[in-house]
Order: C-alpha cells, then structure tokens, then sequence
C-alpha cells in the first residue's frame, strides 16, 4: 500500500508542477496576443496537466482499492486516515489546476 501511496503524492507533484508550469509562462502568452506559437504551446502544456492527472485518479483508484482490500486489518482510525489521506492529497493538486486549464483553454481558443 505504501507504494501505492507514494506514486499517487509523486504523481500530484508531478502534476501541480506541470500546472505551475503554465503559471510560469503566462507573461509571454499575453504578449503573444493569447495565439500563435505561444498559445500553442500552452495548449500542449494544459493537455500535459489533464494526462498527469488523469494519471493521478488513475493510481488514487488502484490506492483506494488496495485500502478497501486491508480494510480488515486496519482499526477504524487508520482506514479513515488512509482515505482522508488519499482524497486530500488528490483533492489539493487539481483543485486550482483544472479550473484554470480550462480558462486557458477558452483564452487560447477565443483570442
């Protein structure tokens, strides 16, 4: 379970920082007009962030079951701390990411 874990907290990481990526490059989209090259590759960079975590929910699913299958050996403390765990980690990574690809998306495709 415990590598489990700790490919869905690389994997957030992984995430977030592909995101904070984008943030990086915001200055040089807006001087591009929101098009061009420049647009394009920030449309590249936003489908990199939606696979990275889409990736995520994929291993926080193959997590959760391996929780549920251990359920049984686990006070009820330590099941409910794993899932808060899991859905926290999840929760905190893409929370501002998928907004905000998404209001790239709409800047890049409109302008």
């Amino acid at each position: 379970m415990r590598g489990h874990f700790d490919d869905l907290v690389k994997q957030n990481i992984d995430a977030f920082e592909a995101a904070a990526s984008i943030i990086r490059e915001l200055d040089e989209l807006m001087e591009s007009g929101f098009g061009g090259a420049e647009g394009e590759k920030i449309l590249a960079m936003a489908h990199t962030v939606a696979i990275a975590e889409h990736q995520s929910d994929l291993i926080q699913v193959k997590l959760l079951k391996k929780i549920c299958e251990h359920e049984a050996n686990m006070s009820v403390g330590e099941f409910h701390l794993w899932m808060r765990f899991t859905r926290n980690i999840s929760r905190e990574s893409q929370s501002g990411s998928d907004p905000f690809g998404d209001w790239l998306t709409f800047l890049v495709n409109r302008i």
